[in-house]
């Protein structure tokens, strides 16, 4: 884990005196309300999905690989169901329209 460093106030006859104790986060966990939205598919807006991606490579551990966090990250929050998020999704090309270009080059 790492270092967080917490301040804290003793009260004594003379006065109040800070001092720093030193503990180790061994654990630390965050619920990210947004994350939620994406799963029950109720983020629509394609620029909050693309700050929250941005935001999730920023959590990355520092003894994750980045190719593995990439994958964790996908996995739990799949923003391709995200109108304009979808690497196929293009603007002003029509959902049918993109189907039948993706069946041309395949």
């Amino acid at each position: 884990g790492g270092w967080l460093y917490i301040s804290s106030t003793q009260g004594n006859e003379e006065g109040k005196e800070d001092r720093q104790e030193r503990v180790v986060v061994s654990r630390q966990s965050e619920q990210i309300a947004l994350v939620d939205a994406v799963r029950e598919g109720r983020l629509k807006n394609r620029r909050i999905a693309s700050d929250l991606l941005l935001y999730l490579d920023t959590r990355q551990p520092p003894s994750a690989d980045v190719y593995e966090w990439d994958r964790i990250v996908r996995q739990n929050c799949d923003v391709t169901d995200v109108p304009g998020m979808n690497p196929l999704d293009v603007d002003g090309i029509d959902a049918e329209t993109q189907v039948s270009m993706l069946h041309r080059v395949c």
